[in-house]
């Protein structure tokens, strides 16, 4: 993939606690061997979840300038976060193709690395603030990554060339939510308590984005 020349906005302060998530090592490690982009995917929790056709408007929701085309192929069986058998066709709610299918699911709880999320230290842990995945999403008009930035992820590409680390967004992004950049934004989204490492984090006064 080709890296996209961007300005990003200055880090912004926050209402509520925030931690800067660091990047999984496996999408690092393929860069280096294959020399190519990859998805920072960063799994944080290993329990599936359904994405049910309310939850898949949301996404529709959350990505407004990007085409319904390019909204669906987030959810395709080989774009990091709903990766799949591609033979086996998933109820396409955002295009309203195959609505007899099973749904696709999300296979883990994901982020992308350096994005900030917050949550509540509880000894060498943060217990993570999500997005309630047992019930319908919220309305995107009062709960989105303008007001609520923290529960949502930029889906980002990483890069690692000459021990140089470059992370941009996903190429088909577009720009929204008061930024005037091409983002690509997905929900964090949990059905169950989800618990990380202090250690895999960082404190952070203030919203930063994940790009270099």
């Amino acid at each position: 993939m080709t890296k996209i020349s961007l300005t990003f906005p200055d880090p912004v302060s926050s209402p509520v606690p925030l931690w800067q998530f660091f990047g999984a090592d496996n999408p690092r490690d393929y860069s280096i061997e294959h020399g190519v982009g990859t998805p920072d995917v960063l799994p944080l929790l290993d329990r599936n979840m359904e994405i049910t056709r309310e939850w898949q408007w949301y996404i529709r929701a959350l990505n407004p300038n990007m085409s319904a085309e390019q909204v669906s192929a987030l959810l395709g069986p080989q774009k990091a976060f709903t990766n799949r058998d591609p033979s086996e066709p998933v109820a396409d709610w955002i295009l309203g193709e195959n609505l007899s299918a099973q749904l696709p699911k999300f296979p883990k709880v994901f982020t992308c690395g350096y994005n900030c999320h917050s949550g509540r230290a509880e000894g060498n842990e943060l217990i993570v603030t999500t997005l309630n995945g047992n019930h319908p999403p919220p309305d995107a008009g009062l709960v989105n990554p303008q007001s609520h930035p923290w529960f949502f992820f930029h889906a980002t590409i990483v890069r690692v060339r000459n021990s140089i680390e470059s992370r941009y967004p996903f190429p088909q992004g577009a720009a929204a939510w008061g930024y005037g950049q091409p983002y690509v934004y997905m929900p964090l989204v949990a059905r169950f308590e989800v618990r990380v490492p202090l250690s895999s984090i960082r404190a952070v006064n203030v919203f930063f984005l994940p790009y270099t």
